[in-house]
């Protein structure tokens, strides 16, 4: 548990939602936690586990992160178990074994609480049912209701993720380790195989017949392949595996390196990566040093483990394999490595197992790679508590901008390269927690998120001939048309800046997927009532905030009103900051608001300003001088001899 807390729960209380949690969490809120109960056909179980998990949970991001530690913690224990009943004398090398399992380097996506404290749940349930099937067989007593037990949390498993099928195929092997050497040991396996042996091609049949509905979310590509191929696919999947295996096996522990980068930034969290690291050897050091040695025993138990730990990457990835999708170690596809965690701990344990060393070399070696994983976990999840943060300043500046949205509104973006953790799915879910109450029952979306670069399926394409968008999000489903558009940009350190078709045609270095649809921006769907996000949205507050982004925001909104005395206003202000503008067009609004009450003289300094400090900025300028000279018809005389815009 304290190495868990080190490599996963110090930055716990700075953590929030990523990636897949947004969409899950907001289902439970907006739809009701009951939703999960229909969650989906091809796994029926893990609707019912995240039903009661957001019972138990709730909506909070720090009770999730502490869920998932829990959790990850829960499947180190049923490796422990199970180990300890395969190798009852494997003193330190289960403990090796157990210890690497819970800090496996592969997987980096700890900190996504929601999405993968349910697959650590069945982790260790189906560990816990690897353990009751050897007690089974050791039993003179309760010998069935042992077998139940592992029987029932096999097939709870099963029924909540693929990702453990391969797995499956280790229990004759695991049972004929479990067995005492003899001639009967084979069939004593075989035998005591003979429940799960009859349950497993039911359940992988009707798992089959599942992937081949319309909303299954893997397929079977690689049979189809076979059947077209014989050969060449299985030639083709045969690499792929080999690969897999070595990168998952080998390659995944060398992970520990990665963390250069981070520290030579100089922040003073990940500089605490050196006392973090420290006291996870010294943690280590002490853990293995309770364990006796059990010297007598090591070889043999050093060989079975990297026998059974080499069958288990061998048939881990055949979920994924099956339905082609990649392994890598980078997010997402880092999460196939989950599986393989079973194998690879098993086979570098196994070896550690019979290096030939005294044991204070041993096991200060062994803490020394566990320490360096601890401290590649908290770095990884300082790197989430820093995604956060910005996942928060951009849904701040957004709620600034736009207090309130007509309902149906889409809004559309170049993909925000700032966010790793989050994809538009991602951030749909905060979107329409901010805008809307909720609405148990309902089947239609009332806000999307769109990445205009990614979505173009969804009926982007369609817009200019009044094509209808169509995007569907699980339990409900999106459709808008050209009317609904809202368009922004957002490139920190730049403020998000929300796109008017009448002011930014010549915004400098416009991302073209959006440049092509800009015509089609409605900022009127943006409205001052009723701003209720604070009241909506617990995980941060929009209130007034020293920034420059903030009066921009603020500027910006009340140009769009007309309110000029507000956008001077808050110029006078944001002008007196220390903070500064990180885009020369953040200056227009309160070019336009201090040039339409008449003070010409600041408007053209800012106006010169921005064209110094970027001469692309020219003729958006231009434009804005022209819109401007409409009221004032004085004001574009003045500003040809700084803006040069008679031509």
């Amino acid at each position: 548990m304290v190495l868990a807390i080190l490599a996963y729960g110090l930055v716990i209380p700075w953590l929030g939602f990523y990636w897949d949690d947004w969409p899950l969490v907001w289902y439970a809120h907006h739809l009701g936690a009951d939703v999960y109960q229909d969650f989906a056909a091809y796994r029926p179980a893990s609707g019912w586990i995240y039903y009661f998990s957001f019972l138990f949970v709730g909506y909070s991001p720090l009770a999730w992160q502490v869920y998932a530690l829990l959790a990850r913690w829960l499947s180190a224990l049923a490796f422990w178990w199970l180990l300890k009943l395969l190798w009852p004398k494997g003193g330190k090398a289960v403990t090796a074994m157990a210890l690497l399992f819970l800090l496996y380097p592969g997987f980096a996506q700890q900190s996504i609480s929601v999405t993968y404290s349910v697959y650590f749940l069945y982790y260790a349930s189906f560990l816990a049912s690897l353990s009751l099937m050897i007690l089974a067989l050791r039993a003179k007593e309760r010998k069935l209701f042992y077998i139940a037990g592992s029987i029932v949390l096999a097939l709870v498993t099963m029924l909540s993720t693929e990702y453990f099928y391969g797995l499956e195929l280790l229990r004759p092997l695991i049972l004929w380790f479990a067995l005492p050497p003899g001639k009967a040991r084979i069939r004593g396996a075989l035998r005591a195989w003979l429940p799960y042996a009859a349950l497993v091609p039911v359940v992988f049949a009707w798992r089959y017949l599942a992937t081949q509905q319309d909303d299954a979310l893997y397929g079977t590509g690689l049979l189809s392949a076979i059947a077209a191929n014989p050969m060449g696919a299985t030639v083709e999947w045969l690499g792929i595996a080999v690969t897999d295996i070595f990168e998952a096996g080998a390659l995944a522990w060398l992970r520990v390196g990665e963390v250069w980068g981070q520290i030579a930034s100089g922040s003073r969290v990940a500089l605490l990566y050196f006392p973090v690291a420290i006291i996870g050897v010294a943690v280590a050091i002490f853990a293995l040093r309770q364990q006796k040695s059990a010297a007598k025993g090591y070889k043999a138990l050093g060989r079975q483990a990297i026998g059974l730990g080499l069958v288990a990457l061998a048939v881990a990835g055949i979920s994924f394999w099956v339905a082609q999708l990649p392994l890598r170690l980078e997010l997402s596809f880092d999460r196939f490595t989950l599986p393989m965690m079973f194998g690879a701990s098993l086979v570098l344990g196994g070896g550690w197992a019979l290096l030939r060393a005294p044991d204070r070399v041993k096991i200060g070696l062994l803490a020394l790679l566990l320490g360096l994983c601890v401290g590649l976990h908290f770095l990884t999840g300082n790197r989430y508590r820093l995604e956060w943060e910005r996942q928060v300043e951009f849904f701040q500046q957004l709620a600034w901008r736009a207090p309130a949205l007509a309902p149906g509104t889409v809004v559309i973006s170049p993909e925000l390269r700032t966010f790793v953790h989050y994809s538009d799915n991602s951030l749909t879910g905060p979107l329409n927690w901010m805008y809307t109450d909720p609405q148990p029952g309902s089947s239609a979306l009332s806000y999307d998120f769109l990445y205009a670069d990614l979505r173009a399926g969804a009926g982007l394409q369609n817009l200019a001939e009044g094509g209808r968008i169509r995007d569907g999000y699980i339990f409900v489903d999106y459709q808008g048309g050209p009317e609904n558009v809202l368009l922004l940009i957002y490139e920190p350190p730049g403020c998000l800046r929300v796109l008017d078709p009448r002011l930014d045609e010549n915004y400098p270095q416009l991302p073209a997927e959006v440049a092509d649809l800009l015509h089609f921006s409605h900022p009127e769907l943006i409205t001052v009532e009723p701003d209720l996000v604070n009241e909506r949205m617990p995980f941060w507050s929009v209130e007034w905030r020293e920034t420059w982004c903030y009066y921009f925001e603020k500027a910006d909104l009340a140009r769009q009103l007309g309110d000029w005395e507000q956008v001077v206003a808050l110029g006078d202000v944001a002008y007196a900051l220390e903070d500064d503008p990180n885009h020369p067009a953040e200056h227009t609004p309160f070019i336009e608001g201090y040039a339409m009450l008449g003070e010409l003289d600041r408007a053209l300094k800012l106006a010169e300003q921005a064209v110094k400090d970027n001469p692309l900025m020219q003729p958006m300028l231009c434009d804005l001088w022209l819109r401007i000279s409409k009221a004032n018809p004085s004001a574009l005389a003045a500003a040809n001899d700084v803006l040069d815009c008679a031509e």
